[in-house]
């Protein structure tokens, strides 16, 4: 494991009550963000993909993502650099199936746990990849996982959002350093998630922008809320979804 690495297991398991908590009671506009990423994901993995299908939650973190796909019928093996979350998770189903539970989550590197080749006919990956320093060979195991034409779900944040803009301003002007966490190391756009994807053996289906939350003059309470539906809404009819915070790829393993 590197050093990147514990750093992220070590703020995930820290952190692992907020959270869960933050897609279950949203705080901010920030919590609000992410649980929008989860509904855009779910609905992507419903579209490709029938009941019963076999999808690994790649960073499945408290599980939420999970719990959701298992309530759908689909069969879940989440995977989680965080001990702490992975235990979480794994509670929380054998109490939902105290008899027959046919779901599974593993602990560590995604890479080390020898998960079966082409035997997955989903990955959901979010916020996944921007704490990898090397993004590409992540995308290369994911593909290796999938059965022919399997889907990836896959999410990061934009380089070119408002708050980011506003957050680098602010640290400028007040000299002091970036609030975001250190762990997240990359940024998007549709077009580098292109550049990844399509040499990793992936073809980009659907994207979904979303979001405004994180403005460091507004806050995360009320104010930033309400900036958030109100760019939202304002997103429906003007072009400013580049602007937005994340972004939702689905793209599915491409036939040889």
């Amino acid at each position: 494991m590197t050093d990147h690495s514990e750093k992220v297991e070590t703020y995930f398991n820290k952190n692992a009550d907020e959270w869960h908590d933050l897609y279950i009671k949203p705080r901010n506009a920030n919590d609000i963000v992410l649980k929008n990423r989860m509904d855009i994901s779910l609905s992507f993995l419903q579209k490709y993909l029938p009941t019963g299908s076999k999808i690994l939650d790649a960073g499945c973190g408290a599980g939420l993502l999970s719990d959701n796909l298992a309530s759908l019928g689909y069969i879940i093996h989440g995977v989680d650099i965080s001990p702490t979350m992975v235990e979480m998770c794994t509670n929380h189903f054998n109490k939902r199936f105290p008899n027959n539970n046919p779901h599974r989550f593993s602990a560590g590197d995604i890479s080390s746990l020898n998960l079966p080749k082409n035997s997955f006919d989903a990955v959901a990956a979010l916020g996944f990849l921007e704490y990898q320093e090397n993004e590409t060979p992540s995308l290369e195991f994911f593909h290796s996982l999938l059965k022919p034409g399997g889907f990836l779900v896959i999410t990061g944040p934009l380089k070119t959002s408002i708050a980011l803009a506003m957050s680098q301003t602010v640290s400028k002007l007040t000299k002091k350093p970036d609030p975001r966490p250190s762990i997240s190391i990359h940024l998007y756009s549709p077009s580098r998630f292109k550049e990844l994807l399509e040499p990793a053996g992936f073809e980009i289906k659907e994207i979904n922008r979303h979001g405004f939350a994180s403005f460091p003059i507004f806050g995360g309470g009320r104010k930033g809320i309400l900036l958030h539906k109100t760019l939202s809404g304002m997103s429906k009819v003007l072009p400013i979804k580049a602007l937005c915070n994340d972004i939702v790829v689905a793209a599915q393993k491409k036939e040889h």
